[in-house]
């Protein structure tokens, strides 16, 4: 308080206005401040969780198109017992035939999304 009384008259103005106009003025961009740190924290996330959702929302898109496009369908030793067999007689051939065709039959009934089917051997 001394200090203050010792002060000229021109120095107590100044410090005074400042005081006035200053403190409001810290305390409003305080304020302003912290409001838009939680606001932009707020938006970030909202972002990062639509991101999320779009880039779930494609990669299912893209799983389901995929499995729609090839289908692999294990199948048992039948079709390759059939082609392991090098010399045999058309009565072989014809039943070995039949059976694989049999074997893709009912893998077409089994799996309705399968359009069509290619063996490799």
């Amino acid at each position: 308080m001394k200090f203050f009384r010792n002060m000229s008259i021109t120095r107590k103005m100044i410090l005074i206005c400042l005081n006035i106009c200053l403190l409001p003025l810290i305390i409003g961009f305080m304020f302003i401040y912290n409001l838009y740190v939680t606001r932009l924290n707020e938006h970030t996330m909202e972002f990062a969780q639509a991101f999320n959702a779009q880039i779930t929302a494609n990669l299912n898109h893209m799983l389901q198109d995929y499995t729609g496009i090839s289908v692999s369908v294990l199948v048992d030793s039948e079709l390759f017992f059939y082609s392991e067999k090098t010399e045999r007689t058309v009565t072989e051939i014809v039943r070995d035939k039949e059976n694989m065709q049999k074997v893709l039959f009912r893998i077409v009934t089994l799996q309705p999304k399968v359009k069509t089917i290619g063996i490799l051997m």
